[in-house]
């Protein structure tokens, strides 16, 4: 009986001590992964639509700036609204000091309805067009991010991180300086549900900001006659 206990034992020391070369490799940034993964793969199709804004500011004051706010009832088909805002700073000031342009549109059956003339002109259009946002072709990766930071505030996720000067201008693909460019991604606690994605820079004169919401609530949409 002895001997049997003494193999035993022996035999567990054995599977032990040969698991213990083995070494189970840990990625430090899988949940940053996941937070930056929400935003390389979004697509509107999956939410009721999307609030976008640009802003850039010369001495604290708007100069210009974009808004669309998206809203789809995707209940039956899918049925759109689309209001944007334009403020654009004129280089002709005989023409004003700035241009502002308010627009609403209206989407259903690969169809767009805009005002024109004074009356309502329906036009083919895809969904892709009407709602377009590609927030994805930042590409972000997270090896080449800097500062990543992971936190918790509330009911949220958010991450944060910069990219270096020396590489800011070319990773938005412009040209000129840029500097100080960073990001704030924020999603649910669980990482899986794209929350908000803010970016901020400065170049020599101006600081913008860019800043996109997804939209999830209740959506009710009253076409055009």
């Amino acid at each position: 009986m002895k001997k049997i206990v003494l193999f035993i034992l022996t035999f567990v020391l054995m599977f032990s001590l040969a698991g213990c070369g083995k070494k189970e490799t840990v990625d430090e940034l899988k949940d940053e992964k996941q937070v930056v993964s929400l935003v390389n793969s979004y697509v509107v199709d999956n939410t009721n639509g999307f609030d976008y804004s640009l802003e850039q500011k010369l001495s604290g004051n708007i100069v210009n700036a974009h808004t669309i706010s998206i809203r789809l009832d995707n209940s039956n088909g899918t049925i759109g609204s689309r209001v944007e805002y334009k403020k654009d700073l004129n280089e002709n000031i005989s023409q004003g000091q700035y241009t502002e342009v308010n627009a609403t549109a209206y989407y259903k059956n690969s169809k767009i309805a805009t005002y024109e003339n004074d009356s309502w002109v329906w036009k083919n259009c895809q969904l892709n067009e009407f709602a377009s946002i590609n927030i994805s072709s930042f590409n972000l990766d997270v090896s080449k991010l800097k500062n990543l930071n992971l936190s918790t505030s509330g009911k949220y996720s958010v991450l944060t991180f910069t990219v270096d000067d020396s590489s800011a201008a070319a990773f938005l693909g412009v040209s000129g300086s840029v500097k100080n460019l960073s990001f704030e991604i924020k999603t649910d606690t669980n990482l899986q549900q794209l929350v908000s994605f803010v970016m901020t820079y400065s170049q020599e004169l101006t600081t913008t900001k860019f800043s996109f919401t997804p939209y999830y609530g209740s959506v009710n949409i009253d076409l055009p006659a």
